[in-house]
């Protein structure tokens, strides 16, 4: 349901509902692979470690990942680009991109830390 309402309101902000729902799943909670959309499954599978975050984490994830879906990946010269300029560009339009990115690197930092640790 987590995923479900943060696709949903995404879907409906930024790409006027168009865009169809893929499978949506959580992953293992890792710290280095947020989210990936899986073209040929159409899945966008989020890092669990979102599930004791901010909103706007996982969010800001799940934006990214449904512009893999709209842009797809561009092919030329035998190199696939998955992050094209135009794909940059949409995702800077995320609300409070820069803050988000900066805060969301300090909640990793810390995670990462901690699990140094071993807690």
């Amino acid at each position: 349901p987590t995923l479900d309402a943060s696709f949903q309101k995404l879907n409906e902000k930024y790409f006027s509902g168009l865009i169809d729902k893929p499978n949506l799943v959580w992953g293992l909670p890792s710290k280095r692979k947020l989210g990936s959309y899986e073209y040929a499954r159409d899945t966008i599978v989020m890092s669990s470690i979102f599930k004791d975050a901010p909103q706007e984490f996982l969010d800001s994830v799940m934006y990214h990942e449904m512009l893999h879906k709209k842009h797809k990946f561009k092919e030329s010269n035998g190199r696939c680009r998955h992050h094209t300029p135009a794909f940059r560009a949409e995702e800077r339009q995320f609300e409070n991109f820069d803050d988000v990115e900066h805060r969301m690197k300090y909640f990793l930092a810390k995670k990462k830390f901690k699990s140094w640790l071993g807690f």
